[in-house]
Order: C-alpha cells, then structure tokens, then sequence
C-alpha cells in the first residue's frame, strides 16, 4: 500500500489515484480511488472509492461519498456512503446521513437526518439534500457499555 501525506492548499479539484493517501488541510472538490485519511480542516466535497476516515484532528465541511466511513472528527454537511459508518468516541456529525449501516460508540455526537439502510433509494437522497437547509433534529448518543451499537 502506498501512503502520501498530502496538503490540498490552493487546489480547485484534483484526482487522487493511489491506494491510501491522506489530506493534512485543504478544499474543492477530490476524487480518490482507495483509501483516504483526512486529518485537518477541509471544505469541499469528497468523493472516496474506498474507506474515508475522518481522525481526531478532522473538521470537514461539505458532501462526502465513500463506500465506508470512519469519524472520529467532526463533520457537517451531507454524507453519502454505501457500506457502514462507524461514530467512533470523538465524533461530532451534523447534517445528513444516508447509509447501509451505522454503528455508534459511546460519547459521539449526531444530529440532522439519518437514513440507515436505504442508500440504494436515489429519491430519499435527492429529498434529504434538498432540505438539509432546514435541519432541526439533534440527537445525543450515550450509553453504560464501551460501544452503543443502532441502525436506525
């Protein structure tokens, strides 16, 4: 596996074709094919062929389409992912989700609209992005054991 450390600063849309790269900082529009690992502020959206991962140090802003997704940072904004997202501990999201499965762990945040189980559905997606403008509902996920684990 190759890794790049790799700053966006200044980059309107670029693609990205290793198997593992990651964003230190940056924004505009990314396509990667593989794995990415985003480890500073970003704004723009984020299209991952593979496994995005949004560590400690992450706060994104914007849309990101991944086949599965890691959060231990903080995300707003609209996430679109095939397979599991996985709210580790730190995570704070806020905005809309739609997934194939989801897994809590405790002391993550989340609010905004959440479809679980229905990423195939293109119309429910169209829908939530749509009004993601008009977001209210705030959720905070906790629980007793290490690891709250719920599909909506």
């Amino acid at each position: 596996m190759i890794t790049m450390n790799y700053s966006t600063e200044n980059r309107e849309s670029e693609k990205l074709t290793s198997n593992s790269c990651s964003i230190i900082s940056g924004g505009g529009e990314r396509v990667v094919s593989g794995d990415l690992i985003v480890s500073g502020k970003y704004s723009g959206r984020l299209t991952v062929n593979g496994m995005i991962t949004l560590d400690s140090n992450a706060a994104v802003t914007g849309e990101i389409i991944a086949n599965e997704m890691i959060i231990e940072g903080i995300f707003k904004g609209i996430a679109r992912v095939e397979h599991k997202v996985v709210f580790g501990k730190t995570s704070i999201f806020s905005g809309t989700l739609l997934a194939g499965e989801a897994e809590m762990h405790k002391g993550c945040t989340i609010s905004g609209r959440r479809n679980v189980g229905v990423i195939h559905e293109k119309d429910a997606f169209q829908e939530i992005t749509h009004n993601f403008s008009s977001l209210k509902e705030s959720i905070l996920f906790s629980g007793k054991d290490d690891q709250v684990f719920m599909v909506w």
